[in-house]
């Protein structure tokens, strides 16, 4: 039982960890490529 709800919390906080990463990376990667990217 209580492997099974660590398992869970496990998995729960590494998908947030992981959204919050590609989000993260995302904002700070976007303007960047934008400035960088000529406007044709």
């Amino acid at each position: 039982m209580g492997t099974q709800l660590m398992r869970r919390i496990s998995l729960m906080v590494f998908t947030g960890c992981t959204l919050t990463a590609c989000a993260g990376g995302a904002l700070l990667v976007e303007p960047s490529r934008a400035s960088w990217t000529p406007i044709v």
